[in-house]
């Protein structure tokens, strides 16, 4: 089992299974950082995607970051009912 998001994508790296062409994958914080040799194209982008559902996951030319989950707050008041 791994350890931690980025072991999962390291190891997807390995084995071929992440965006083609990726050269280091890091943690910056708890967000998960692919660096490419190269642009990513939209391909490799959607793979890593689909490793990671329901995070936010951003391109930018030749890093692709996996931002970590958002905790979301209650903004309704201080009861929690609206009022």
């Amino acid at each position: 089992m791994y350890r931690c998001a980025a072991d999962r994508c390291r190891a997807a790296r390995r084995s071929g299974d992440v965006a083609n062409g990726t050269r280091d994958v890091s943690l910056l914080g708890n967000a998960i950082v692919l660096t490419g040799r190269r642009d990513y194209d939209l391909d490799g982008f959607a793979e890593v995607r689909d490793l990671f559902p329901g995070r936010h996951v951003t391109l930018d030319g030749d890093v692709i970051t996996v931002w970590p989950p958002t905790q979301h707050t209650d903004h309704t008041g201080e009861d929690g009912d609206g009022r």
